[in-house]
């Protein structure tokens, strides 16, 4: 099945935020902090996709990662999120090492 990592655009907010909110909504209903649109409006909010990359399975979307450029490092800007087809295909490891194989060299590659 083929795996891509390719640059965000500004049309894969909804689909970014609507990840978090489903990966995010057990710890925060356990803290008592869930609030269904504030999860989401936070991630709209700091959403840059120029350094967010979005991760897809046979051309669809299976989560992304963001790298934010420092002075002399990435950081990454939030978890990787993955939907849970995603998940049960095993897809962590070969995104992440492709995530920061391309924030730190400045491209994007395949997932192996």
């Amino acid at each position: 099945m083929a795996r891509d990592i390719r640059q965000a655009s500004t049309s894969d907010v909804e689909a970014v935020a609507e990840l978090r909110a489903a990966v995010l909504r057990a710890d925060l209903e356990r803290l008592g902090r869930y609030d269904e649109q504030r999860v989401r409006q936070r991630l709209r909010d700091g959403f840059d996709p120029a350094h967010t990359w979005v991760i897809e399975v046979a051309g669809m979307f299976a989560g992304c990662v963001a790298l934010r450029p420092a002075e002399d490092a990435h950081w990454l800007g939030y978890a990787f999120r993955f939907t849970t087809a995603a998940q049960r295909q095993r897809l962590r490891r070969g995104a992440g090492r492709g995530a920061v194989t391309s924030g730190t060299a400045g491209i994007v590659p395949s997932v192996p």
